[in-house]
């Protein structure tokens, strides 16, 4: 070969090396190796991402043989006594290989919860848990629930056998009665309750104490909270197992997707262009600055500028405590939850009997509502499409939710007539005054 065909041939391996980076660059990578943003705080998963696996066992025998620091993988002590031995290496192999064993994670009240894995037979402690658990794709692992029972929410879960207990916010004496009496009954088949989930301490009641003398675990996930629902839902995916968690990995980078898309439009505007708003709840109720309805606008790239503190949403009791934010505000974004069906407007949303004081606001007609029955990633994008409708169009946040509906929750499907259920036609997602005036006008 001479030295014009070495070089031709150079030229043709430079052209097709640098189409193939080009490709692979377009292309990107695909989605079983994309990362996840949300780490797992599961005691043997030692360095704090999002999986159990063979990194995690060699952290753990770099600490035993002191190449590393526990105090640097504090996450590597999987049975918690204070070092790591070959009995971690055992915990955390179990985890990798979904074999059952106890373990220990952290909840989102920063709490050590020891439990069985994996974990079935889970209980969903309020309406949002149980919206959490069927949005998630839980619901043949839940063996009841309590809440109001929305329309089409969970149907997902009734249909794996879940048990409704009651329209209970909290474990009373009956739900404890119900819970002891499902722990018994699953005793009978050699299984147990798994776990007792709700978003916030106080829903166990006066029970925790007797929940851990029946070994039955208490996990609070914060189910609601922009920030930190991807986690739960991983933290919930991971403890099942199996299929489960590998679609929870594909439920949390499609979310985490749609947020970065959010945020790429939203991220670089200016203080004068963010909107500020203020959130409500239940039509005449104004949330706190720690609310999730709060954290749902400012995920959205909204300022919110209410002035209640706390994780709290008053109701309204004087025409003033509405009207002081007609300087402060241009948009109110309302939430309700009306189920995954087409909402009745009649007599909700401003025509509503309890409207009372709001109807005094500047921007009363210019509130919009937001059906809390979709997942929370969901929630925020319609928030956003609300705020900046320039930058982030309706359509995109149905795009997303109707891919949600249709990989992660299809007995959405079985609840229409032809098979089929449209986010754009089959459920009310936003309502605006004018779409308000409109049905008024057609009923």
């Amino acid at each position: 070969m001479n030295n014009k065909q070495i070089a031709a041939v150079a030229a043709v391996v430079i052209i097709l090396i640098a189409t193939v980076c080009a490709y692979t660059a377009l292309k990107g990578p695909e989605p079983e190796e994309k990362g996840i943003e949300a780490s797992l705080p599961v005691y043997g998963n030692a360095n704090d991402d999002y999986i159990v696996d063979d990194e995690d066992i060699s952290i753990m025998e770099s600490i035993m043989k002191g190449d590393k620091s526990l105090a640097d993988y504090p996450l590597a002590d999987a049975d918690l006594d204070g070092k790591v031995t070959s009995k971690d290496i055992e915990i955390a192999t179990k985890l990798k290989n979904g074999e059952s064993t106890m373990c220990t994670i952290v909840d989102q009240l920063d709490r050590k919860v020891t439990l069985q894995y994996p974990l079935d037979n889970m209980i969903a402690i309020r309406s949002d848990v149980a919206t959490f658990m069927a949005c998630g794709g839980f619901q043949d692992h839940v063996y009841g629930y309590t809440g109001t029972d929305y329309v089409n929410i969970y149907e997902g879960i009734k249909k794996a056998g879940g048990q409704y207990m009651g329209n209970s916010s909290s474990v009373s004496a009956d739900i404890w009665a119900k819970i002891v009496k499902a722990d018994s009954d699953l005793n009978a088949k050699g299984e147990k309750v798994g776990a007792v989930i709700s978003d916030r301490t106080t829903a166990f009641g006066d029970y925790l104490d007797d929940m851990d003398t029946a070994k039955i675990p208490a996990i609070c996930i914060r189910v609601t909270d922009p920030d930190l629902t991807l986690s739960g839902t991983l933290l919930i995916g991971f403890l099942v197992g199996g299929e489960c968690y590998e679609q929870c990995q594909d439920y949390v980078r499609l979310c985490e997707e749609a947020m970065s898309y959010l945020h790429s439009k939203t991220d670089n505007l200016s203080d004068d262009e963010v909107v500020r708003f203020i959130s409500m709840i239940s039509i005449r109720c104004v949330s706190g600055d720690e609310s999730q309805y709060s954290k749902t606008g400012e995920a959205a790239g909204g300022k919110c500028m209410t002035k209640i503190k706390g994780d709290t949403s008053p109701s309204l009791q004087t025409v003033d405590a509405i009207t002081e934010y007609d300087d402060l505000i241009t948009q109110i974004l309302a939430f309700r939850t009306m189920g995954c069906t087409v909402t009745d407007l009649s007599n909700t949303c401003w025509g509503a009997n309890t409207i009372g004081y709001v109807e005094n606001s500047k921007w009363f007609e210019g509130m919009v509502f937001i059906n809390c029955s979709m997942p929370v990633t969901c929630r925020v994008l319609y928030a956003a499409s609300v705020l900046y409708p320039e930058l982030i169009d309706e359509s995109y946040a149905d795009s997303i939710l109707q891919k949600i509906v249709d990989e992660f929750l299809p007995y959405l499907h079985d609840t229409q007539e032809d098979g089929h259920f449209d986010v754009t036609k089959d459920m009310t997602t936003t309502v605006t005054y004018q779409d308000y005036q409109d049905y008024l006008k057609s009923h």
